[in-house]
């Protein structure tokens, strides 16, 4: 076999060899793709997060939502979307988990913070102290017990130091009433009036 077939066989074997190194390295490029997980919280005083970082595509990527004292995660939402919304949230689980596929990835975590009720009495009675932080639509009882000379009159509703309205009596009697949580901090003022005689 002369030199010159030589070479050209080992000319031809090498670009078989580069050939096939090339393939295998856009291969393995394509399959260890970087992604970027950024995870965020939308107030760090209401709560933080975990999680985030780099990932390989394909990889299972886990986001922590902690939420503060007297605070409540609502959702992960994608950076943009209408948080006011939890219908759009990608999850409204504390820890959720998903498969990075895409070059980036920035989720928020959305928290709010627990409404506070206060219940209180006006002259002539005395109510349960169930004031207190709670999550929206809780259901919260509240009970007036007047003394005597005294007879329940209604609930008072102040929002923001202002009367808005009374709460309706008679869900089980005239001063036991089951109240809904809304989202905002609210006084609820039994009110007594003296009997006559």
């Amino acid at each position: 076999m002369s030199e010159k077939i030589v070479l050209t066989i080992v000319f031809i074997f090498a670009l078989i060899v580069i050939a096939g190194l090339a393939v295998l390295i856009s291969y393995g490029s394509a399959d260890a793709e970087v992604v970027l997980v950024m995870a965020t919280s939308r107030d760090t005083e209401l709560g933080s997060v975990l999680g985030g970082g780099t990932y390989l595509r394909g990889d299972d990527v886990t986001l922590t939502a902690i939420p503060a004292d007297n605070c409540y995660f609502v959702g992960w939402f994608l950076l943009g979307i209408d948080y006011s919304d939890p219908s759009k949230a990608a999850s409204t689980n504390e820890e959720y988990q998903f498969s990075v596929q895409s070059g980036f990835i920035s989720m928020v975590a959305v928290f709010k913070k627990y409404a506070y009720l206060t219940v209180i009495a006006g002259e002539g009675g005395v109510v349960d102290d169930v004031s207190g932080f709670y999550a929206p639509n809780t259901e919260v009882v509240l009970k007036a017990m007047p003394v005597i000379g005294y007879s329940f009159a209604c609930w008072m509703l102040f929002e923001n130091g202002y009367e808005t309205e009374s709460i309706p009596t008679g869900f089980l009697n005239d001063n036991e009433h089951i109240y809904k949580v809304m989202d905002t901090n609210v006084t609820i003022r039994a009110i007594f009036i003296q009997n006559n005689g």
